[in-house]
């Protein structure tokens, strides 16, 4: 069995962690080492910084058109009220996809186990019943590499790139329960859904409701609900991964890779008031929120500099390594057989001294084979 690393750029968040297919045919494993070249290099880390400022701005002009008043609101026109729903709808998928990602980028390119992804390499391919091993150490050393390729293969693992895309139907999922409820599609009665919070819904005994304006306001929390629980999560693993993982070490646990939790948590308290408060509250703590992303995707962009210039030094040693090994090779194919037949009499007159004898007839030389030293890479 023959392992080849290859090292390549890393510009794609869904193709990290590859190797050979199950269906391959032969039994060699091939991994490759992939390296970060800059934070600009990444399509998904461009779309966040397009996504968030959308979000500031769709939020930015929904407060404004709270502050005017309400007769003045009824006289707008039908396509500024759809502009207006389209963009809340927006709101809650925005921010699920850009805290994954984040916590995507900071976890995956430090190579660290994140939402039961684990890096894995392919289990190696076993042998058929016809086929017979020799010697029994390398019997055992083949048994050993089986029983650690079964404890691989047992790990719970997700496909990166299934990770990636199965978020982005539920942040799909989102926008679309947004719209439903934001147009009244199902729903016509006119209720509080959409500004009212949950203390709301806990306190349905004392409104006069029938069951679908209570059904309509729930979903209407709902998606907001989930993306803040999402987003308590996402916090945390960052919170962890400042403390624990990140190349800048700091020495109290309050520190900016915190500020994610403060904001998720604002963001879920906006979430529980009532309609009096709910419109203003709701909008001041995603507003929280994304300051605490900003501060943070500072953090992450200083990390991940700091990851590019290890990645550059790995791959300059790794290229200098290579070009050492081939020159070796070349010095090595270029000897003179005369100055090697010099240094074995030199050496037959010195071994002689200590007992050890160069053969004498040339049946019974060896053959010094000069091993490629690029194998040893394999």
């Amino acid at each position: 069995m023959k392992t080849t690393t290859k090292l390549q750029s890393l510009r794609f968040l869904s193709y990290l962690d590859t190797g050979n297919d199950d269906n391959d045919d032969n039994d060699d494993i091939y991994v490759e080492s992939s390296y970060f070249n800059g934070i600009r290099d990444f399509r998904e880390w461009r779309a966040i910084s397009i996504i968030l400022p959308a979000i500031s701005g769709f939020m930015a002009i929904e407060c404004l058109a709270l502050c005017v008043d309400e007769s003045i609101r009824g006289k707008f026109p039908s396509s500024i009220a759809i502009t207006l729903y389209i963009m809340e709808a927006l709101v809650a998928p925005g921010i699920f996809i850009s805290n994954f990602t984040l916590t995507f980028i900071a976890y995956r390119i430090r190579s660290m186990p994140f939402f039961f992804v684990r890096r894995s390499r392919r289990r190696r391919k076993k042998p058929n019943d016809n086929e017979q091993l020799e010697g029994g150490q390398q019997q055992d050393a083949n048994n050993d590499q089986e029983d650690e390729d079964d404890e691989i293969a047992a790990e719970p693992l997700i496909q990166p790139k299934v990770l990636v895309i199965g978020m982005r139907i539920v942040a799909l999922v989102q926008l679309v329960l947004s719209i439903i409820v934001n147009f009244d599609v199902v729903w016509s009665d006119a209720d509080v859904a959409g500004r009212a919070g949950w203390i709301t819904v806990v306190m349905t005994k004392t409104k006069d409701w029938n069951p679908s304006s209570l059904s309509h306001v729930i979903l209407a929390l709902l998606s907001m609900f989930f993306t803040s629980i999402s987003c308590l999560y996402f916090a945390v693993l960052l919170w962890r991964y400042g403390n624990e993982l990140s190349m800048t070490i700091y020495t109290s646990i309050f520190n900016p890779w915190m500020t994610p939790l403060v904001g998720a948590v604002a963001m879920f308290a906006g979430q529980m008031l009532g309609p009096r408060l709910f419109p203003v509250l709701s909008n001041f703590g995603i507003c929280v929120h994304q300051l605490s992303m900003l501060i943070i995707m500072v953090e992450i962009r200083k990390d991940l500099g700091k990851s590019v210039e290890l990645g550059s030094f790995l791959g300059a040693v790794w290229s200098g390594e290579q070009m050492s090994l081939e020159n070796n090779v070349n010095e090595e194919t270029e000897i003179d057989p005369s100055t090697l037949e010099t240094t074995k009499g030199e050496n037959r007159n010195d071994s002689s001294r200590s007992g050890i004898l160069w053969p004498s007839s040339s049946t019974e030389k060896e053959d010094h084979t000069i091993i490629n030293n690029s194998h040893l890479l394999t």
